[in-house]
């Protein structure tokens, strides 16, 4: 993406070129940023519902349709948390 917009032809002054430049890579960064913003918040609450259907669990039987919730709920979690990680590894 950087890379992208470091390499598209401006011409003008050196100063202006660094500077359209520049410009383009924020505009590309913050793009990029919108769309993965919203990654903490997803885990977090496929945490919360993992939690909170683990915790009804308890008070009642378990039945099959609970345990392929559980499964469901536990695999959103998994998900989730491989995705946050992946934007923190770019991020650094």
């Amino acid at each position: 993406m950087v890379k992208d917009q470091l390499s598209l032809c401006v011409t003008d002054s050196p100063f202006y070129v660094w500077e359209e430049k520049l410009r383009r890579v924020k505009k590309s960064l913050k793009y990029w940023a919108s769309i993965h913003k919203s990654l903490s918040q997803a885990h977090w609450e496929a945490w919360k519902n993992l939690g909170a259907h683990q915790s009804t669990m308890e008070d009642s039987l378990i039945n099959i349709d609970s345990l392929a919730k559980e499964a469901r709920l536990h695999h959103a979690f998994q998900t989730t948390y491989r995705q946050e990680e992946e934007y923190l590894r770019l991020k650094s």
